[in-house]
């Protein structure tokens, strides 16, 4: 299909400012409120790249959301307006998955001292504080449990590769790696941690990943984290990878659990991106709706 002929599938439509953002080649940043229709925009712009040949054969659309349901949903709701024949080309992860998906895939490039073993489980905060207490943090054996498991999280999310401290050291080695009483288990962070120091020393990997995708869909934005943020810049920032950022500026809600309080500015710089605000609220009243695709008009 022609760029000029394509129009929204299922009898969907879009405001203005939607249909820009679709048809814009470079880097977006689409800020919209609840109910603005942000999953949609994301499927009918997959819908564009693959009819129009946007997004070539065999290369493929990667679409990162911050929670499970929101990445299975928009995976289901390509699969409505356009069938089966682009599912294997769309592939939709939480970034927890996506970041999985490097270490598991690329874990023996990482280097000695760091070499995870495949057979890994995820350590819940109950198995992070059994490593600390293995590797020598005694002294949270006198604190409350509940203020422990604070400090072993805290430790967790600020430390940075490669470590220096030779106690936390000893605590990834036991998660890595496992001991006789202890099955290796990686926190969500740490996988996160080891997916970047992968991408950061590998340029060929990165390389193998840009090459993979023509477009990165960026969904919930405002709830990404410093470490997602800098995985993403790092993979695709001075690439001809095409991202499309979607988020509510207004709806920060993940702010007390580490979503990165500049994102959409950092976005905007780094990326080069285009603005487009959508003024629309589907989840109106009918005629409140219909007033406002009127002043859309």
């Amino acid at each position: 299909m022609k760029i000029e002929d394509w129009i929204p599938s299922g009898g969907i439509s879009l405001e203005l400012a939607a249909t820009n953002a679709v048809l814009c080649e470079e880097n977006a940043l689409v800020i919209a409120g609840p109910g603005a229709g942000k999953t949609e925009l994301l499927a009918q712009k997959a819908g564009f790249l693959f009819t129009t040949n946007s997004c070539r054969e065999p290369r493929r659309i990667l679409a990162i959301s911050f929670k499970k349901d929101a990445a299975d949903n928009l995976k289901e709701r390509i699969v409505a307006r356009y069938g089966e024949r682009y599912k294997n080309r769309f592939m939709s992860l939480t970034y927890d998955a996506f970041f999985k998906s490097i270490l598991d895939r690329f874990y023996r490039a990482l280097p000695e001292g760091y070499v995870v073993n495949p057979r890994y489980e995820i350590a819940d905060v109950d198995k992070q504080l059994l490593a600390f207490e293995m590797a020598g943090y005694h002294e949270l054996r006198n604190m409350k449990k509940s203020e422990a498991k604070k400090i072993v999280i805290g430790l967790l999310d600020s430390c940075k590769l490669p470590l220096t401290d030779s106690r936390l050291k000893s605590v990834w080695n036991i998660m890595l790696c496992g001991t006789e009483e202890y099955d290796p288990a990686l926190s969500f962070n740490m996988i996160a941690k080891l997916a970047l120091y992968i991408i950061q020393n590998n340029p060929q990997i990165k390389r193998i990943i840009r090459a993979t995708f023509s477009h990165v869909f960026l969904d919930e934005f405002q709830d990404t984290t410093d470490i997602q943020y800098e995985i993403v810049k790092e993979l695709f920032e001075s690439s001809e990878v095409k991202l499309t950022a979607v988020g509510d500026n207004k709806q920060r809600i993940m702010l007390w659990a580490g979503a990165r309080k500049t994102v959409f500015e950092d976005y905007k710089c780094n990326f080069n991106a285009q603005s487009f605000k959508l003024l629309m609220n589907h989840r109106s009243a009918p005629r409140l709706v219909e007033l406002q695709k009127k002043r859309n008009e």
